[in-house]
């Protein structure tokens, strides 16, 4: 695929026109090059779909990665893709967003709040365990992830 030119909204027709194999994600018309994620990336990812997929094994639901953010603190334009991306799950009543910094051991958890605009996060370490709010019984160990 050519270079997305930065003037142009793209759309979802564009989207689904394009290569699966090109690693970018479309946020309101416009493109973002995504880097090939390392392996903590991928290995903290693993174990956070393991343990959802685990507690959905014989339920009647599925596991899909996003609202799940692993994020490093060098990344390039971390800060504006986290913003639109936070943005974007707000707009569209994401009831639970996590951004997971393995580097550091952090976990942000933002709450959907009854007046739909995500509160602060609850900030968790690598020795907590974590409610998962959109299921009753699921606690997250992040000894687990971390």
């Amino acid at each position: 695929m050519p270079l997305p030119k930065e003037d142009k909204i793209y759309t979802y027709a564009d989207y689904i026109e394009w290569p699966e194999n090109e690693r970018i994600e479309l946020i309101n018309g416009r493109v973002y090059l995504m880097t090939s994620p390392s392996r903590i990336h991928q290995k903290t990812l693993g174990k956070i779909f393991y343990q959802f997929a685990n507690y959905l094994k014989d339920k009647s639901c599925e596991v899909y990665m996003a609202p799940f953010d692993v994020r490093f603190p060098d990344e390039n334009e971390e800060d504006e893709d986290k913003l639109h991306k936070f943005n974007l799950y707000e707009k569209h009543g994401v009831k639970e967003y996590w951004i997971v910094e393995p580097e550091n051991k952090i976990l942000n958890v933002f709450i959907l709040q009854e007046n739909k605009r995500y509160g602060r996060p609850e900030i968790y370490t690598q020795d907590d365990k974590v409610k998962v709010s959109i299921f009753e019984d699921l606690m997250s160990d992040l000894k687990d992830i971390f």
